[in-house]
């Protein structure tokens, strides 16, 4: 997604979650931040989160596959491989609702909107 070197990283954690990611990846690639990669770390998924991946392989940097660690481990590996140390979690349905970004000196705004 992101042009140049990112100014953020969005991290999704997805463990049988391919009904919700249209919503929330077309949540993030709306984002009005010029630079961000996406990191979506699936944890083992059995349903059609791979096919929903594959729609949005072009605006998504990292995919992470895990074997159903939970989503602690899921969430400390999407950390552990982006190079930013502010993490905010929200679920699909109020994702949808945050906006994202950065002050002039780098640092993460998270606010609902």
């Amino acid at each position: 997604m992101h042009k140049s070197k990112p100014k953020i990283s969005v991290i999704v954690t997805a463990h049988n979650y391919g009904r919700y990611l249209s919503e929330c990846l077309d949540s993030i690639i709306r984002q009005t931040i010029d630079s961000c990669e996406i990191i979506i770390v699936d944890d083992g998924s059995t349903d059609n989160t791979d096919e929903m991946l594959r729609k949005y392989e072009e605006h998504i940097d990292k995919i992470i596959k895990l074997n159903g660690s939970g989503v602690a481990v899921a969430s400390n590996e999407g950390i552990r491989n982006s190079p930013f140390k502010l993490f905010a979690s929200e679920t699909s349905q109020i994702a949808k609702r945050v906006q994202l970004g950065v002050d002039g000196v780098g640092a993460i705004v998270v606010g609902i909107i």
